[in-house]
């Protein structure tokens, strides 16, 4: 993690220098200064940005002896490129007799070896309350577009957002929607912005959801927004067919079929596709090298236990489609309790490795579950991961988003989450990640960070490895940059 430290003294000169800057009453700056000493104490940086607006609106005069905590500020949330030019200012206006010169230029310093070290770095984002990034795609000038949802204490969610970060991870622009919306996946049309999937909720008062597909141009901003799916359904995961047409999936339907939707550049729906009868939720699809589809998600009359996830009744779902949608196959895998299937990558062998979660098979009430399939739907091998703690009342693992890697392996992350008693809940202890051979042999696995909520992954040019998810202590949305191995080392 970078070294992050505010001048205590800097704080206090200002309380000092008030008297000579302010036209205002001393007592409002006072105030001020109180709030933003609070905010910083409680690493609140976002409030600190907006309390020192509000300071330099009622004392421009104070603009500049500002500027080294805005830029630490900055700094803190991702903002690099407004640190840094925060700092030059600075450096530039107050000179080598400033008291704080020798730390602004180290602070400097800093934050330009940081954006050259592309082999580990991690950074975090407030963009709301309770921030949770859904997933992460690559975009053609080697940056990422990602998307998340962000909540409050009296509404869910609060606003859905989607973010562009440079190859170093800063930020290029933020995109939000309010009014109840999920953004869950986001991709790239070819030199014209972005699409974004996802769902919008009804008020707090009603049940329900509705699925959607949002246009944002190549700077954010929204184009349109459409809904796609009318009854209580959601789109869950977005694929380029190719450079004019895209495909989505998910569910529409209560008590929920499994749905593909086809659309063109322009948000036409071009066909659409149900899946099963009832009780089947699709999470990811995958182009396949026939020009069809493969789909995974899960069906089953689910019944929920929060608690032990092996009261629950599900099985994971494989469907097979043509190049129009159409069904070719369609099975289940699992057994008598919960069994789910989130991701899916292609082989090169012509197969398919699944990866999810699994109670049947599992030790715990869940564990971290992969297999493959052929053409056809058949099982060539089955693997689980998952050591019993027998200390844990409960323990629930579970295996988010699986990809190939440039070196003809597969990659993978998944959660561990733990509860010591029923009347504590759960909580999640540790965030993993997998590199398995094509024959599902465990090369490697690390723990990304025990705080970290992981929920996706790319691999990017240097062959090292970014996820992104959510820090459960702070709240914040984290995207940590990996090297190849899966491993992180902090910059000092």
């Amino acid at each position: 993690m970078k070294s992050f430290f505010f001048v205590t003294t800097l704080l206090i000169s200002l309380v000092f220098s008030l008297p000579l800057y302010a036209a205002q009453p001393v007592a409002k700056l006072e105030t001020l200064r109180v709030k933003l000493s609070r905010e910083l104490n409680h690493h609140n940086y976002h409030g600190a940005l907006k309390t020192i607006e509000e300071i330099t609106w009622i004392e421009p005069k104070l603009s500049t002896f500002l500027e080294y905590i805005e830029a630490q500020a900055l700094w803190r949330i991702g903002e690099n490129n407004a640190a840094a030019d925060k700092l030059k200012h600075y450096i530039e206006v107050e000179g080598e007799n400033d008291q704080f010169y020798n730390e602004a230029v180290s602070s400097l310093n800093k934050i330009l070896a940081e954006d050259t070290k592309k082999s580990y770095w991690e950074k975090s984002f407030a963009l709301g309350e309770n921030n949770r990034a859904t997933s992460i795609n690559k975009t053609d000038d080697d940056g990422y577009a990602i998307t998340g949802t962000s909540s409050d204490p009296d509404r869910w969610p609060a606003e859905s957002w989607a973010i562009k970060l440079d190859a170093n991870g800063n930020k290029d622009w933020t995109f939000s929607e309010e009014d109840y919306f999920v953004l869950n996946d986001i991709v790239q049309v070819p030199y014209d912005g972005y699409f974004a999937v996802g769902m919008k909720t009804y008020t707090t008062d009603e049940f329900g959801s509705s699925g959607w597909l949002v246009k944002l141009d190549s700077e954010g901003q929204k184009e349109w927004a459409k809904k796609i799916v009318e009854d209580s359904g959601a789109l869950k995961s977005i694929i380029s067919v190719n450079s004019n047409n895209f495909v989505a999936c998910g569910y529409d339907n209560f008590p929920h079929e499994g749905l593909l939707v086809k659309f063109d550049s322009t948000g036409k729906v071009l066909w659409e596709k149900h899946y099963e009868d009832e009780y089947c939720m699709l999470n990811s699809v995958i182009k396949t090298e026939d020009g069809g589809y493969l789909l995974v998600g899960w069906d089953g009359p689910l019944s929920f236990d929060t608690v032990n996830t092996r009261n629950m009744r599900a099985d994971a779902r494989v469907i097979k489609t043509d190049a129009d949608g159409n069904q070719l196959w369609s099975k289940t895998f699992g057994g008598s309790s919960y069994d789910s299937a989130n991701s899916v990558v292609a082989t090169y062998d012509d197969s398919f490795i699944i990866v999810g979660e699994t109670c049947t098979n599992g030790t715990n009430n869940s564990d971290f579950w992969f297999f493959k399939l052929d053409q056809n739907g058949e099982v060539i091998w089955e693997k689980t991961y998952g050591e019993k703690d027998d200390s844990l009342y409960s323990q629930m693992r579970s295996a988010k988003t699986i990809i190939p890697t440039k070196d003809g392996s597969f990659t993978f992350i998944g959660v561990d989450k733990q509860m010591d008693s029923p009347d504590d809940g759960y909580t999640i202890d540790f965030s993993y990640i997998f590199k398995i051979t094509n024959a599902g042999e465990l090369v490697w696995k690390n723990v990304i960070e025990s705080s970290i909520v992981v929920n996706d992954i790319v691999e990017v040019k240097d062959r090292g490895l970014i996820v992104v998810g959510t820090d459960s202590v702070n709240n914040d949305f984290m995207i940590i940059k990996l090297d190849k191995d899966g491993k992180f080392a902090d910059i000092k």
